[in-house]
Parts: C-alpha cells; structure tokens; sequence
C-alpha cells in the first residue's frame, strides 16, 4: 500500500502567484539569446526538481542562485 501525505500550507498557495511572478521577472532579466522562455522556464524546473533530490524543497531549492551561475553570459 503506498500513502500520500500532503501538506496544504495556504501560505504556500497564496504566495505562489508572487513566486511565478519572481520566474517570469527572471526569464525577462535574462533575456537569454539562445533559448525560448519556454526553454528556459523548461530548464529552471529541471534545476529545481534536480536539486530538490540534494537539498529538499523549497527555498533553497528554488533558489535563482543555484540556477544563474549556469546561464551563459547575455
């Protein structure tokens, strides 16, 4: 028998909307030369469900600092 437990924490889901926001400021910051912004929110979701299996989730993981570094120069 497998048991799925979530954590409905309305924090979470009333501030999502500013984290996508967050996203999307960075995608235009970026203004990466190469990739769509759907490659490059495709690629920030890559990082993120990768370094969710090191660090957990949340803010660390979502952390643009572990993404930027890896972003050839504009």
């Amino acid at each position: 028998m497998s048991v799925l437990i979530l954590d409905g924490d309305d924090t979470l889901w009333e501030n999502n909307v500013h984290f996508e926001q967050a996203i999307e400021d960075f995608i235009d910051f970026l203004h990466h030369s190469t990739l769509s912004r759907e490659q490059v929110r495709t690629t920030l979701d890559e990082i993120e469900r990768l370094n969710s299996r090191v660090h957990g989730y949340g803010s660390v993981a979502s952390s643009s600092s572990f993404c930027y570094p890896g972003w050839p120069k504009r």
